[in-house]
């Protein structure tokens, strides 16, 4: 504590000392006594103009330890009493001269500004190293959007079934809120699709990916992981994109969820007027009803689509073959007449299909789209277990037993559909489709009509109102009403 005192106090002295030294300098030099002893102390002379010089923070910080920092070494004044010497007294023994310290030259100053190579070198390696973070961060992108709506459906009413799932479908929901995430590096592609709605977190699409260059125009991509099926073109349209709300009955019961794990091999050719895809997949896409996302045998799906595309006509071909997979069962007991027990059994199953879409420009309304697609498929339908192949049932005495062979199941379906777009803003469009589980029997076929409105009020947002008449056999009111908004980023 003493010595913060000290140090305080001499500053204040050394400050008094500088304020007065200006008033000081006309005084006249007293001489010395001649007696030897040292003259009075005087101020500095106006010839020299010097004045004590006050001790650095340098000086003042290095006091060793146990002194003063104001104090001088032993037998030297210290700089606050020190007697300054005039320019008519030469200094005795024993007395110390006070010079006022050389202020740096102008060189000297220059040097101690101008960077060193060091200094240079750190720096550029900085910069080397935010370029680098900047150009990792550059390859990493991501987008986006968020579905919610309203919907109601004629079926809909209070209470359970079954298997405690509620039956009312008046609802607000989050239809998709999906986050996707692109990094690249070099020839090689990373893709993370994820949904995350109150219902839980999936993940849509899992891609890693390889570009193979044949010449400059012609590359291969190849992929591995979890992407679109690429059969005919509802199935791999984007969600964000689908211009009638949902993808029509077909495509949903063919291939429920729309993706499967696997490989695939796609590009095009002739300046992009040709593109195609192949791939080989588990065989149950992710919304399978029995085996989402898995595989219960060694067989696999192959799957390839061709397509042409001249300016707004695009057409395509598509085909699919594989093995289904039918588990074991054991006997209902409801059913006295009927024993169900069989094992598991492999099955055959196929489909081939067209697609076409065109575009054009009208005057003065918009842009105008005409969609197509036909599909017809043996033992494809996944929606349900009820849906997939039966064995047949021969009858041993008064039981009708599974012998084990398989009932095959044809399908078809189809739709047409269009979209106009009113300026910039509004589009309407209509799509009529149908489905037939199984053609081999009457009276089964499934229709539905499906009516939409769009606004865009900006780029990002798109506001939608729809509704679907089903026009099923035998007649069941079950139309759907939806309004949605759909924000992109």
């Amino acid at each position: 504590m003493s010595r913060r005192l000290s140090f305080h106090a001499l500053l204040g002295l050394q400050l008094m000392a500088a304020l007065a030294a200006p008033h000081l300098l006309g005084a006249q030099a007293v001489p010395s006594t001649g007696t030897g002893a040292p003259a009075p102390a005087t101020p500095p002379s106006a010839a020299t103009g010097s004045t004590p010089p006050a001790p650095s923070a340098a000086a003042q910080a290095d006091a060793p330890a146990g002194s003063s920092a104001d104090a001088s070494s032993p037998g030297t004044p210290s700089a606050a009493t020190a007697t300054p010497l005039t320019a008519a007294e030469p200094a005795t023994a024993g007395q110390p001269t006070t010079t006022p310290a050389a202020a740096p030259s102008p060189a000297a100053a220059a040097a101690s500004a101008t960077p060193t190579a060091t200094d240079a070198t750190s720096d550029a390696a900085r910069l080397d190293a935010v370029e680098q973070r900047v150009d990792a961060l550059s390859r990493l992108k991501f987008s986006g959007y968020v579905q919610a709506q309203y919907v109601h459906n004629d079926t809909s009413h209070d209470g359970l079934d079954s298997t405690s799932k509620p039956l009312n479908k008046d609802l607000f929901e989050v239809r998709r809120a999906r986050l996707r995430a692109t990094y690249t590096q070099g020839p090689a592609e990373f893709l993370l699709n994820i949904d995350a709605i109150p219902a839980g977190v999936t993940v849509k699409e899992a891609e890693l990916s390889v570009y193979v260059p044949w010449s400059n125009s012609v590359k291969t991509k190849v992929t591995a992981g979890l992407f679109y099926i690429p059969f005919g073109y509802e199935v791999q349209e984007s969600d964000s994109v689908l211009p009638f709300v949902e993808r029509t009955m077909g495509a949903n019961r063919f291939f429920p969820g729309s993706r499967d794990v696997g490989v695939r091999v796609q590009g095009d050719l002739f300046d992009q007027h040709l593109v195609y895809q192949l791939v080989a997949v588990n065989g149950n896409p992710i919304s399978d009803a029995v085996f989402p996302g898995t595989d219960p045998n060694a067989s696999k799906d192959f799957v390839g689509r061709i397509g042409l595309h001249f300016g707004g006509l695009r057409f395509g071909i598509s085909g699919l073959i594989g093995q289904g997979y039918l588990p074991p069962a054991i006997d209902d007991a409801k059913t006295t007449a009927v024993d169900e027990t069989h094992g598991y059994a492999n099955f055959e199953h196929r489909a081939a299909a067209f697609d076409l879409t065109f575009t054009t420009d009208l005057p003065v309304l918009g842009e105008l789209a005409l969609y197509a697609e036909g599909v017809v498929a043996q033992n494809l339908d996944r929606s349900k277990l009820s849906d997939y192949p039966k064995l047949a049932l021969v009858k041993k005495g008064t039981l009708q037993v599974a012998t084990g062979n398989l009932v095959d199941a044809n399908q078809s379906s189809g739709y047409l559909g269009f979209t106009q777009h009113l300026g910039k803003l509004v589009a309407l469009g209509a799509r009529g489709e149908l489905f037939d589980p199984n053609t081999s029997k009457s009276n089964n076929l499934l229709s539905a009509a499906t009516f939409v409105g769009h606004v865009f009020p900006v780029d990002v947002l798109r506001l939608t109102v729809a509704y679907q008449l089903n026009l099923e056999h035998p007649s069941i009111d079950n139309n759907v009403f939806w309004l949605r908004g759909q924000v992109k980023f």
